[in-house]
């Protein structure tokens, strides 16, 4: 079985298994768990500190770079999971949509998130999504670490390129240059990593292949870092945000 499949068959298996909740604080990290940030053990990280990481974001896409900046109205999300993020956007009064690769975390976003087009696919197939809707502002967070190749994960960007009108986001890259301290890290706090993840492969990216990326499709290009202090991936990780001229 590849890398790839493995991945699939985990993902999957995940659903939101919700126990009840008060508020938009105790659904979102509900979501945050289904989506496996408690993979390092409980997680501590409180909503506030996911939300001040998430309007740090919404920012990095709404501003390019250069100046021009927009006040968006929509937001798609490749790989969405059970839709923590789409939450926050929601609230917030924008426009949102989805698409993910588990079925059971589609049917549980589909609960909470107030839209019609959440799509169960693999990125790739936003290239046939009907109908083509373009969103204000497209993003992929903890996702890319999960794609087979380099060259899966330029096609997805054309296609988040074609169905943005202003930019795309791509969060919580694995860094290549710290690839080894990964893995050290890794092998420290989870007993008998190699072969737990033998199968499990992640994908590591460099700023330089972004950066090749966007000169090839005439983008402005940022980087920054996860800004997520507490999380234990947060030093392995960068963000790039690049910008339609």
């Amino acid at each position: 079985m590849s890398n790839k499949n493995r991945w699939k068959e985990i993902w999957s298996k995940k659903t939101l298994i919700s126990d009840g909740h008060q508020n938009i604080e105790d659904l979102f990290i509900q979501m945050k768990i289904a989506d496996g940030y408690d993979a390092l053990g409980n997680l501590k990280i409180t909503y506030l500190d996911f939300k001040a990481q998430f309007d740090d974001i919404l920012y990095h896409l709404e501003n390019c770079c250069n100046g021009r900046s927009i006040n968006a109205q929509s937001a798609f999300e490749v790989g969405c999971g059970c839709g923590p993020n789409l939450l926050l956007l929601q609230d917030k009064g924008l426009i949102v949509g989805g698409i993910d690769y588990s079925e059971t975390l589609i049917q549980s976003a589909r609960k909470f998130i107030k839209t019609d087009d959440l799509t169960v696919g693999e990125a790739v197939d936003l290239g046939v999504l009907p109908p083509p809707t373009q969103y204000d502002v497209v993003f992929s967070k903890g996702v890319f670490c999960y794609f087979e190749s380099e060259e899966y994960a330029s096609k997805v960007m054309e296609l988040m390129i074609k169905k943005s009108k202003f930019s795309i986001g791509i969060l919580d890259c694995l860094d290549a240059e710290k690839e080894t301290e990964f893995l050290t890290y890794r092998r420290e706090h989870i007993k008998e990593y190699d072969e737990k993840y033998k199968e499990l492969g992640k994908l590591f990216l460099s700023k330089k292949f972004f950066c090749h990326f966007a000169s090839n499709y005439n983008l402005d290009i940022s980087f920054t870092d996860a800004n997520l202090p507490g999380y234990w991936n947060s030093k392995f990780v960068f963000n790039v945000f690049m910008y339609k001229k």
